[in-house]
């Protein structure tokens, strides 16, 4: 029987504290592998409570490449906990673009303006389409992770996928255009829609 997890990032981040730091090295801040053998271990909790902060730490800035950088790191971290917990299924990585309110400059580069200026000063340029190549979203080390690395390839039993959200499929509303809504109201909630929604498939 398959149970789907669906985590979609709340309006108010809390940040959790998943990992510590001994010199260049990055360890995790607890081991759940001896409870995950327990049979009263109940891991259902901790799946929702692990990837709900991996939602929480895949938020990605304007010119960031969604799939890349620290993304890559949280990923590997969670999808370590999610092994040594006994978590056996498919994480979906499902990239949201934000619609930004956009300036535009002579040589045609866009750039974000000052938030206090006129939403309706603004270009809002539509975010990529949906059927964008997830390869133009990910570095080349993210998409060699997820085919090589056995956390993520299905060779310890988790297979993470990766695919771009639908053009109507809006994780926040924007607000309403109006003769006193600034670029940075407008903007605020394009970084929230700036984001990598989780789904996690428990086999």
């Amino acid at each position: 029987h398959e149970s789907v997890k669906q985590v979609v990032i709340p309006p108010s981040p809390v940040t959790m504290n998943t990992a510590k730091t001994s010199g260049t090295s990055t360890e995790p801040a607890f081991d759940v592998s001896n409870n995950a053998n327990n049979p009263q271990f109940d891991p259902e909790p901790l799946f929702d409570a692990l990837t709900w902060a991996l939602g929480q730490r895949l938020e990605y800035a304007y010119d960031e490449q969604p799939l890349a950088g620290a993304r890559l790191d949280e990923l590997r971290i969670m999808l370590g906990y999610l092994e040594s917990a006994g978590f056996r299924g498919e994480i979906s990585l499902i990239v949201h673009q934000g619609n930004y309110c956009l300036n535009q400059a002579n040589d045609g580069r866009q750039y974000l303006p000052a938030s206090i200026s006129s939403f309706n000063d603004c270009a809002v340029f539509e975010a990529r389409p949906g059927d964008q190549l997830i390869s133009d979203l990910q570095s080349v080390e993210f998409a060699r992770f997820l085919n090589t690395s056995p956390l993520a390839n299905g060779a310890e039993g988790i297979v993470v996928t990766a695919a771009s959200a639908d053009n109507d499929s809006i994780l926040y509303s924007y607000p309403y255009a109006n003769s006193d809504l600034t670029a940075g109201t407008w903007n605020s909630i394009a970084d929230k829609n700036n984001t990598i929604e989780v789904v996690i498939r428990r086999d």
